[in-house]
């Protein structure tokens, strides 16, 4: 078998833990549900609004990704029924 041709498959699942010096977790990710997208935000601790930066990056990470899909997913059908049009 050619070494292009190879199948795998990706299992993902994100967590985050305080740890044992900071009172509040500021880390945060997002996993796309295909998972082909994957965002790991640092909060930097001890930084002012580290939580709410690393926060602003996954949501912002997420509301790109949805965009894409559904603009991808728009641009597929629209060439579907162009082609089911043009064979007609």
């Amino acid at each position: 078998m050619d070494n292009n041709n190879k199948l795998y498959s990706i299992i993902s699942f994100g967590n985050t833990d305080k740890g044992g010096v900071r009172s509040a977790n500021e880390d945060n990710y997002f996993i796309s549900p295909d998972d082909k997208f994957y965002v790991v935000a640092d909060g930097m601790g001890g930084h002012d609004r580290g939580e709410e930066a690393s926060e602003i990056v996954c949501k912002s990470a997420e509301q790109a990704y949805e965009k894409i899909i559904k603009n991808y997913s728009k641009d597929v059908i629209r060439g579907i029924n162009f082609l089911d049009a043009d064979s007609c």
